[in-house]
C-alpha cells in the first residue's frame, strides 16, 4: 500500500533521517515506508501522524471530500409520504422536541393496538 509519510514528512520540513530518529527507526526503515516497499503497524502511523502534525488519514490517503454529502446514501428513499413528512418534523426539532417525540412514540409502541404486528412492547436506546 502506498502512504502518504514523505508528503506530511516534507510538509513538517522534516528529513527522513530527523523524522526516523524521532520514531527510533531506521533511516532504511523509514525509506520503505515512504516507497510502499513495508507497511507501517497502525501505532507507527499514529506516530508519524503525530510528529508531523497530520492525520492517520491523511497518510493513508483518504481524501475528506470521500464523506461528503453527494456520497451519502439518500436514506428517504423508499419511504413513502407520511414517513418522509415524520422525517422533516423529526430535523426540525430542537432536542428538547426530539425527545418528547421520541417519548410519545414509545407510548404509541407500548400499545398493541397501535403497533402493526399486535406486539405489546419495544427496545428504546
Amino acid at each position: 500500500m502506498k502512504f502518504r509519510i514523505k508528503e506530511a514528512r516534507l510538509t513538517a520540513n522534516l528529513t527522513q533521517k530527523e523524522l526516523a530518529e524521532k520514531l527510533g527507526i531506521t533511516d532504511a526503515t523509514l525509506s520503505g515506508y515512504e516507497t510502499g516497499a513495508h507497511d507501517p503497524k497502525s501505532n507507527r502511523l499514529a506516530e508519524i501522524a503525530k510528529i508531523c502534525n497530520t492525520t492517520v488519514d491523511f497518510l493513508l490517503g483518504v481524501d475528506r471530500k470521500d464523506f461528503s454529502e453527494e456520497k451519502k446514501p439518500d436514506l428517504l428513499v423508499g419511504l413513502d409520504k407520511d414517513e418522509t413528512r415524520l422525517v422533516s418534523i423529526y430535523r426540525d426539532l430542537n432536542q428538547k422536541g426530539k425527545s418528547a417525540l421520541m417519548k410519545q412514540a414509545d407510548y404509541l409502541m407500548g400499545d398493541p393496538e397501535m403497533k402493526k404486528d399486535g406486539q405489546s412492547s419495544i427496545e428504546t436506546a
